[in-house]
């Protein structure tokens, strides 16, 4: 080997060498990267399910609500559901519920107040 082809194949050693150094300090910063972007992907992924399942959940809640404004508007319309005429009171829910029995006051006591006291023992009258 001459001068010129001695340098040619120190400065391709050197070179190589030097590649080789680099790529061994940088391998662990490339794993390291790609390990975020995998988890990035899948938290990415993640978040496009849950707003796809938000959405339908969206979808079906307007859904509802366009059911029950129909039946409100059913109820509320003259030939809908029976209306209360004007001075006609509400049917008492007490029997309907079964709660008369939570009630304290007599209801033949008449001392002109309602029965409010609610007590959760069931007083028997």
């Amino acid at each position: 080997m001459t001068g010129v082809e001695g340098l040619v194949a120190g400065v391709l050693i050197g070179a190589l060498v030097g590649a080789g150094a680099v790529f061994a300090w940088l391998r662990p910063r490339l794993k390291g990267a790609l390990k975020r972007l995998a988890k990035q992907e899948q938290a990415r992924v993640q978040l496009e399910q849950q707003n796809t399942q938000a959405r339908k959940q969206i979808e079906q809640l307007q859904h509802d609500i366009a059911d029950l404004r129909q039946e409100l508007a059913h109820m509320t319309s003259p030939g809908g559901a029976r209306m209360l005429k004007k001075g006609e009171a509400p049917a008492p829910a007490e029997p309907l519920l079964g709660i008369s029995s939570l009630f304290d006051a007599d209801p033949s006591q008449a001392d002109g107040f309602a029965q409010t006291q609610i007590s959760l023992t069931g007083h028997k009258r």
